[in-house]
């Protein structure tokens, strides 16, 4: 689990940093979860015109996203998968620029 940590004098950055005394990573930029997955920067943006640039975990989730956004839900029901599980990839995927997410709507190919 990831965190961005809030001011101490904030009471509403009590579960953040409660997380992160915990165990959680501390992330202050992006760079933070790319260098922990071990994603180089110059990676992301690629898109992925075919099955071969994409990693044998992510490809049942790509085949069924298209031009059209697919809520995580929705892909958790057609592949029989938690939403820890799909969330975790489509994130993966997503810092791997080979799928993007509309906010509020759903996940679509790049």
């Amino acid at each position: 689990m990831f965190c961005i940590p809030n001011s101490i004098d904030n009471k509403y950055g009590v579960g953040t940093n409660y997380l992160i005394k915990k165990g959680a990573k501390l992330v202050t930029s992006y760079k933070d979860i790319l260098n922990y997955y071990n994603i180089k920067e110059e990676n992301i943006g690629n898109t992925a015109n075919n099955f071969s640039n994409i990693s044998e975990e992510f490809i049942s989730i790509y085949k069924i996203l298209g031009n059209e956004p697919i809520h995580i839900n929705n892909i958790c029901k057609k592949l029989n998968i938690k939403v820890s599980e799909a969330s975790a990839k489509l994130i993966m995927m997503e810092l791997q620029g080979i799928i993007k997410e509309i906010p509020h709507k759903g996940y679509i190919k790049c």
